[in-house]
């Protein structure tokens, strides 16, 4: 994998930790999409990037309260962190874990929407 893409991923699980709010979001879209387009990991970076577009764009209605909010982002942010370490180190990402993520995902979408 290029040196560039390498230390792109490295700075993806900081911006993780720093908390799934609307600009870290914005900024993991933009990361997540170059990253599609740069890595061979095409797959897990276009999902990646889709998660975190629904997410910042789930709270446009208006006004969220904060536990609502909690509920999209419960758990993808250690799911995320993790599998971008298997990335970063070098290691492929299943089908299985993808799949993982994602349901994840919609389950804490539909929590938050209902």
């Amino acid at each position: 994998m290029p040196d560039h893409a390498s230390q792109r991923i490295a700075q993806l699980p900081s911006l993780v930790q720093q908390g799934l709010h609307q600009q870290n979001l914005d900024r993991l879209v933009q990361g997540c999409n170059a990253l599609a387009q740069d890595t061979s990991h095409v797959l897990f970076f276009f999902v990646l990037k889709s998660v975190f577009q629904e997410m910042s764009d789930a709270p446009e209605r208006g006004p969220v309260d904060v536990s609502r909010y909690q509920e999209l982002v419960s758990r993808i942010g250690e799911q995320v962190c993790a599998l971008l370490q298997t990335v970063g180190a070098g290691n492929p990402i299943g089908s299985e874990q993808i799949e993982e993520l994602v349901r994840t995902h919609l389950v804490n979408l539909s929590l938050f929407r209902s």
